[in-house]
């Protein structure tokens, strides 16, 4: 990972990636961690192909990022560029055997773009042991969905909390599993509540939702301390 821009986040990455265990071709790409819609898939195949990596590099520091968050758009004087994400289908960095992080320029925190997931990290009987503890806290669950879900020790107390997608989380707190709930919404923002204590956080749901963390603590979108909600004890 190199930086062509720390002020505007904006990276350069080449990585392998892997496909049902096996390597699987290789892209390069732009890293651009925007607030409300990290990427780390912006294709520069093209630009590599035709010799041109170091002129759109110059471009990005030169230029300025304008128009809609949800795709990357540097202009420069009259002309503008805007990149698109690109990822070929079931293509992962680890086989989803390992978090991969990428740093943030400041290297105080890192988004966690790839999760281990529970069917590729535990024996049959680890995911059998685990699937009935936390079927007891959510009997609704099917053990399929469980072998996708990702597995993270969020909140330091030695069991693993789990996650599909966000702000799906099934986090544990005192041997006992809890799912968080969506209390309430407004414009642009959703309230998240978290049963065993009852907390609340207010999250923009502007974007993508995504995984940081400091090494301490993990955030949802950087706005929720999701270590601390899920660690604190009841409110009365």
């Amino acid at each position: 990972m190199e930086w062509i821009d720390k002020g505007k986040k904006i990276g350069y990455s080449r990585y392998d990636l892997y496909k049902d265990g096996k390597k699987d071709g290789q892209m390069v790409v732009l890293v651009y961690l925007n607030q409300y819609y990290p990427h780390f898939d912006y294709d520069l195949n093209n630009y590599k192909r035709d010799g041109k990596l170091k002129d759109i590099f110059s471009f990005i520091r030169e230029g300025t990022i304008v128009g809609d968050e949800a795709l990357l758009t540097i202009r420069q004087g009259n002309k503008k560029v805007t990149f698109f994400p690109h990822t070929p289908e079931g293509a992962t960095f680890s086989d989803n055997r390992q978090n991969v992080c990428i740093p943030y320029p400041d290297n105080q925190l890192a988004w966690i773009v790839e999760g281990r997931q529970v069917g590729k990290i535990f024996t049959d009987q680890q995911i059998k042991e685990r699937y009935e503890n936390l079927q007891k806290s959510l009997p609704g669950l099917q053990i399929s969905r469980f072998k996708e879900m990702n597995a993270i020790e969020m909140n330091n107390d030695g069991s693993d909390d789990y996650f599909f997608y966000f702000p799906w989380l099934s986090y544990s707190h005192k041997d006992q599993y809890f799912e968080i709930e969506k209390s309430g919404a407004g414009y642009k923002y959703i309230e998240l509540y978290f049963p065993h204590s009852k907390n609340k956080c207010k999250l923009q749901p502007h974007g993508l939702d995504y995984l940081t963390t400091n090494g301490k603590n993990y955030f949802l979108s950087n706005q929720c301390n999701l270590t601390e909600l899920t660690s604190q004890t009841r409110k009365e």
